[in-house]
């Protein structure tokens, strides 16, 4: 992270942006302590080809600040004034550890990729998709390549692309089953992203097809993970519902239910959620008596969770 000293030099870079319509001028104020920064920095305005015109410091990579204040200055550009932090406090470091892991893959591409799809932030889809295109060494290793393809379509399916989405996870899928024995748990996660895509085009029938696909994937599989099977089944449980199809939704969910308490425990809070499905199918099928047995179950394990029934 390249900043200077000088609020003049920055508000020059900003000043640009004011006249386009699609971006906005903001400058970052920050506040240093230097006696509570454990990441380094050094001001380098004495080197480089500008030196002294421009008194840059440079940031490592890592440094983390919070926001304090953001304000519209009389210029008519934004002004967003930052505090450096300490970079080993827990929450902070709980969630880069979780993105560390989330977007961990065989090759830095893939992860950029991951970390796009992770911020939301699509507007490099394209560039990144162009890039894949023309890398040589993903499209030597098949592992490689099915894990880029499948992020890829990912991405895509969370950019709402689904024509896109469907031909990257298509390709993944036909990558994966050319090297990956029957009872490797690998190729799921495509089977069931392809599921969603064809869910989100209102295909139910397609998406239930890949949706079971993806569950008997891992249910034959030599490393069977509970939490997939129970996401799978919970997928499955809500695609039945929607088409009335209330006991095939009730076996598949009643499955999700007891794999969650088996990985999460008996009263993590995100059991409510499928507490609340059966509940709700229950209902839908005039079992009022049978409805009401979750949440009164939600309510003894949960009893700080308002619910309206």
């Amino acid at each position: 992270l390249s900043t200077s000293l000088n609020r003049n030099i920055a508000r020059d870079f900003a000043e640009p942006a004011k006249y386009l319509s699609d971006e906005t001028s903001v400058i970052f104020s920050m506040n240093i302590d230097s006696h509570n920064c454990k990441c380094p920095f050094i001001v380098v305005g004495n080197l480089g080809f500008y030196q002294t015109l421009e008194q840059e410091v440079l940031f490592s990579m890592g440094t983390v600040f919070l926001i304090e204040n953001v304000k519209k200055t009389s210029t008519d550009q934004w002004e967003v004034q930052l505090t450096l932090t300490d970079n080993t406090v827990d929450n902070l470091a709980h969630y880069t550890a979780k993105v560390r892991k989330q977007i961990h893959s065989s090759h830095l591409l893939i992860s950029l990729v991951k970390l796009m799809d992770e911020m939301g932030q699509y507007k490099m889809i394209d560039v990144f998709a162009d890039i894949f295109a023309e890398d040589d060494i993903i499209h030597q290793h098949p592992e490689r390549l099915a894990e880029m393809q499948h992020a890829m379509g990912t991405a895509y399916l969370s950019a709402g692309n689904k024509n896109k989405a469907l031909e990257f996870l298509e390709n993944s899928l036909t990558t994966y089953l050319k090297f990956v024995p029957a009872d490797y748990s690998s190729p799921s996660p495509t089977y069931n992203n392809i599921g969603s895509v064809y869910l989100s085009k209102k295909n139910h029938k397609k998406a239930l097809e890949y949706q079971q696909k993806a569950l008997d994937c891992q249910l034959k599989a030599s490393d069977p993970n509970l939490n997939s099977i129970a996401t799978y089944s919970m997928n499955m449980g809500t695609i039945h519902e929607s088409l009335g199809q209330y006991n095939e939704a009730l076996v598949h969910l009643q499955r999700s239910l007891q794999l969650q308490k088996q990985y999460l425990g008996e009263d993590d809070p995100a059991l409510s959620l499928t507490y609340d499905v059966i509940a709700r199918i229950c209902y839908e099928k005039q079992e009022f008596e049978r409805a009401g047995m979750p949440r009164l179950e939600m309510r003894k394990i949960f009893p700080w969770i308002a619910f309206v029934f």
